[in-house]
């Protein structure tokens, strides 16, 4: 997979966003794999409560990348995106 970042910048949301890393947080077994901390759980229980949504008005990371030679807009909460690097829960590249 070839990955390429052309922008990276917080944004402030002017309307509702599903948060982009939240599909990742939802695919990982995270009970049974990971020792999360509870700052990490609560983040991970608000995004939940809110239907894996960026919320308006709300700060969120916005990126704009190069996947396998296709343009894409990625949005995402940057706790839930924190706790995605931090235990390496994205594909690998």
């Amino acid at each position: 997979m070839s990955f390429t970042n052309l922008k990276s910048e917080m944004h402030k949301a002017r309307k509702i966003y599903p948060c982009d890393a939240c599909e990742w947080i939802e695919i990982e077994d995270l009970r049974q794999n990971i020792k999360l901390t509870k700052s990490e759980w609560r983040a991970i229980l608000t995004a939940r409560n809110n239907h894996w949504k960026i919320s308006k008005g709300q700060k969120y990371i916005y990126q704009v990348n190069i996947i396998d030679g296709d343009f894409c807009i990625f949005r995402c909460i940057p706790e839930i995106h924190t706790i995605c690097l931090k235990y390496k829960i994205y594909p690998e590249d």
